[in-house]
């Protein structure tokens, strides 16, 4: 009789929110040549991503995680004037997204449903 302790195998353990969070920037923001666009794509993604819908999308760490990525002299105020929070909001009301932040912590955002302009082009 076998008495380890059942160890899940890879594909059963979560990952962590901000390795994650992570991956959507590795995989939609090129490190040298980036544009709004590409961050825009990672965010929106983040904010619809299953895995991390229960914590949200810190919006601080994001940026941190963005900024970590580029190369080449990029900067991430260049891709989100006006301040990164302020972007992010927009972004997500421009693809039809109402964003509410966490009422311990207003760097987390979550995303609550579509706005009724999403919902009639749709």
């Amino acid at each position: 009789m076998n008495t380890a302790a059942h160890t899940p195998a890879p594909h059963d353990a979560k990952i962590p929110a901000a390795d994650h969070l992570r991956g959507h920037v590795t995989r939609l923001v090129p490190a040298s040549t980036p544009s709004s666009e590409h961050l825009r794509d990672a965010f929106l993604a983040a904010l619809q991503d299953g895995q991390l819908r229960s914590s949200g999308v810190h919006i601080g760490l994001f940026g941190s995680l963005v900024g970590q990525h580029l190369s080449g002299g990029v900067k991430l105020s260049d891709l989100a004037p006006g301040g990164l929070s302020k972007w992010c909001h927009a972004q997500a009301e421009g693809a039809g997204m109402q964003l509410t932040k966490d009422p311990h912590d207003p760097s987390v955002v979550r995303w609550t449903r579509r706005t009724n302009q999403q919902k009639e082009s749709a």
